[in-house]
């Protein structure tokens, strides 16, 4: 070993390297996640379509007295009819290429069907029973409540802005989104509506109702407020983080 080289100590190189592997995986995590969960969802609507659309033509082949049973290659063959007779097997002929839109073709089918009435009411319907359900209402109750609030955001129900609330002494602030203004008849003036959501899960928070006046307005956009939720305040926006650099220095 050369008498000017310097050895690492083990503990700082393992703890550089736990540290890299941590880092890789908070990039890797929300791609790998992201990219499953869009897989696993288009594989289940794909499932669906296919058992939809052989079953819709199975039936059609059964009034025409065509029967099918399962062939040895795990495709169903007709019973009573040579091999390509029935409707049902020039689905089997189909490009896959075709089988890509199924899922595509089934979400805006029930995007139309639970846009009228009838559908709308067989969802609240469903909506109800699950509720019921132990367990899984409150599984379900969540996603939906999720979703909603991703579907919702930008649209016409979307939070006005972003706002501090001094709670619980003065010095302390709360971070909460405005959802609205109305005229207080009892004090003659207007207050705002602002919910304080909880962190790190932003789904669930309390309302409160404040004099416009004692409202403080925040410079963070909706965008940027629900990431320092979601993080406990971990990641706050990089802008911010430059500007309390740029003081500070």
């Amino acid at each position: 070993m050369s008498p000017h080289s310097v050895e690492l100590p083990k503990a700082s190189i393992a703890k550089k390297t736990l540290s890299l592997l941590l880092a890789g995986l908070a990039t890797v995590i929300p791609i790998v996640g992201t990219a499953f969960l869009l897989i696993w969802i288009y594989q289940a609507l794909l499932t669906v379509g296919r058992t939809l659309i052989f079953g819709i033509f199975k039936m059609l082949d059964w009034f025409r007295g065509i029967n099918y049973v399962e062939g040895s290659n795990g495709r169903l063959v007709p019973l009573n009819s040579e091999e390509g007779e029935g409707w049902m097997m020039n689905l089997y002929s189909l490009p896959q290429g075709i089988w890509f839109f199924v899922p595509i073709i089934l979400l805006a089918c029930v995007g139309i069907a639970v846009t009228n009435r009838p559908g709308q009411a067989v969802v609240n319907w469903v909506d109800g029973a699950l509720m019921r359900v132990p367990f899984m209402g409150f599984l379900y109750s969540t996603i939906k409540q999720g979703v909603d609030a991703f579907r919702d955001m930008g649209g016409a129900r979307k939070f006005k802005g972003v706002a501090w609330v001094e709670y619980p002494s003065p010095g302390c602030r709360l971070l909460g989104f405005v959802t609205g203004t109305f005229q207080d008849a009892k004090k003659g003036k207007e207050v705002t509506s602002v919910f304080i959501p909880t962190s790190p899960n932003p789904m669930t928070g309390f309302v409160v109702v404040v004099d416009e006046d004692r409202l403080e307005e925040s410079q963070l956009s909706v965008e940027e407020a629900t990431k320092l939720l979601l993080s406990a305040g971990l990641v706050a926006p990089d802008r911010l983080v430059q500007d309390a650099a740029t003081s500070g220095s």
